[in-house]
């Protein structure tokens, strides 16, 4: 696995405790995403490395992690300043912060095919919607992980599984064909 095929939610900022834990500064939007995460990989040496997760928390967007192979506060001080990484194709529902990084990437749909560009990411309550500008039309699709697949960053390509018709319906405007 190359970095350009992942995404960094974040990077180390210092040693935490004796016992080898790690400050990391989360530049997720809702950081407690990662709480689910078993593994994340870490830049050493030009390579991903995996690192197991005893155990995260949270305060705001600054986590503590204990990952299982470190367990000094001098091992764990080699690792500031690294980014952390997560594979793009598993978990594009994670978006960084920074949601611009999508901004003007291609959006290809499984049934649909080639939809458009994204402009903008909008806010909509508590969740997110990709705005597609077609040839044609405005298209909105809601950013959730059933519906956004994977990202890939390489390609400035989101994958999308839109329900039947979704699309259908701002290229027709409702209209019977």
């Amino acid at each position: 696995m190359k970095t350009s095929d992942c995404f960094s939610p974040g990077f180390i900022i210092k040693p935490h405790g004796l016992k080898g834990g790690i400050t990391a500064k989360i530049t997720l939007k809702n950081p407690d995403a990662l709480a689910g995460m078993d593994v994340l990989f870490i830049e050493k040496a030009g390579q991903l490395v995996p690192f197991a997760m005893e155990s995260i928390s949270f305060k705001d967007t600054t986590a503590y992690i204990k990952f299982e192979d470190i367990h000094s506060q001098e091992e764990a001080a080699a690792f500031k300043g690294l980014k952390l990484f997560l594979p793009s194709d598993l978990f594009a529902h994670l978006v960084p912060d920074d949601s611009g990084t999508i901004i003007g990437y291609k959006v290809e749909d499984e049934l649909a095919g080639y939809i458009g560009k994204i402009t903008e990411i909008m806010q909509a309550g508590p969740q997110e919607t990709l705005i597609i500008e077609n040839e044609k039309v405005e298209i909105l699709i809601p950013f959730v992980p059933h519906m956004v697949l994977r990202t890939d960053h390489a390609l400035r390509t989101v994958f999308t599984r839109c329900p039947e018709g979704l699309i259908d319906l701002y290229l027709t405007g409702g209209e019977d064909e």
